[in-house]
């Protein structure tokens, strides 16, 4: 089983430039696609960690349903019995 690549956005983005040096996306657009839930983030303490190859997914098919997915795929609290 191979583990997914974690990262934080800073490390995403250094990434992020080494494939594509002239790339449009900026560590700011970075943490409001993070802070809108549009992109799934695993929270470990105050960090929000980004899986790269689910993200480079979606950067790849922007209007794939792999993402409606994925955003749909929350834990939700269950009520008390």
């Amino acid at each position: 089983m191979a583990l997914p690549r974690m990262r934080n956005r800073t490390q995403f983005y250094e990434m992020l430039k080494e494939h594509d040096p002239h790339t449009a996306i900026t560590p700011n657009m970075i943490y409001q696609k993070i802070r809108s839930g549009e992109w799934p983030t695993v929270r470990v303490g105050n960090k929000a960690l980004l899986n790269v190859d689910v993200i480079f997914s979606i950067l790849e098919n922007p209007q794939s349903t792999a993402t409606q997915e994925l955003q749909s795929a929350k834990i939700r609290r269950i009520g008390e019995i």
